[in-house]
């Protein structure tokens, strides 16, 4: 009878071994300093690609609330090279105890699917500036409901940006489930206060072309344009 409880694999393929964070960083020491350009992207992914309504997701490999990450990029010339990463538990969330905090780890997400994304040219001091945010951000723990791939994101987005992106919380309606710490009373709503969600409807303003692609100028004044697109983020 193995084969009537065995678990789904799961569907997504960021689950992997995580990268180190310096790592990340050092490789773009293959481009030279000198006359580079640089690049900063905000990327969403929707818990449910075809609905952009839906906060989160519960079929499939449990519960998903979509995912952020970020894709930087160094250019000179014809010199490029780009890395992009996310904020993830080192292991998955326990059923029981999905509130508890989590070890963390960050994960390559080139092939990652975006459903929205925000782009800024910034500045090498503002590189600087992102790589020891990015690291300092990376040694949180993991909490679902205060420091998550949206929070670790932001953090490090917005700490180049004269105006941070702020996207409104989502709110979950709990019916007496157990989490973790005690049983929670009767529609005990909870606040996230930063999700994908939240920041695919903040970026949802831009302008949008057909099949939900929507196109802007690259950003320079570190102001948000959103960039929609259907198929996979390359890096």
């Amino acid at each position: 009878m193995k084969w009537l409880i065995r678990r789904r694999k799961p569907q997504h393929s960021s689950w992997k071994r995580g990268v180190n964070i310096q790592d990340i960083f050092q490789t773009f020491e293959r481009v030279p300093d000198a006359g580079a350009t640089y690049t900063l992207e905000l990327c969403i992914a929707l818990p449910v690609k075809n609905d952009p309504g839906a906060s989160m997701n519960f079929s499939g490999w449990g519960l998903m609330a979509g995912h952020c990450f970020l894709i930087l990029r160094k250019q000179n010339g014809p010199v490029a090279h780009s890395r992009s990463f996310g904020f993830y538990p080192a292991r998955r969330l326990s059923f029981w105890k999905p509130l508890r905090p989590y070890p963390s780890c960050i994960r390559d997400n080139r092939l990652h699917r975006a459903h929205a994304r925000t782009r800024m040219t910034i500045s090498p001091q503002d590189f600087e500036t992102v790589r020891e945010a990015a690291f300092s951000a990376s040694m949180s723990s993991y909490r679902l409901l205060d420091y998550n791939c949206a929070d670790f994101a932001l953090a490090v987005f917005n700490s180049v940006r004269a105006e941070p992106v702020v996207p409104p919380p989502y709110g979950v309606q709990c019916f007496g489930i157990p989490l973790g710490y005690n049983r929670l009373p009767s529609r005990k709503q909870m606040m996230i206060p930063q999700t994908p969600h939240g920041l695919y409807e903040v970026l949802g303003a831009a302008d949008r072309l057909p099949n939900g692609v929507a196109s802007g100028p690259e950003v320079t004044d570190r102001q948000h344009v959103s960039v929609r697109q259907n198929g996979l983020v390359a890096s």
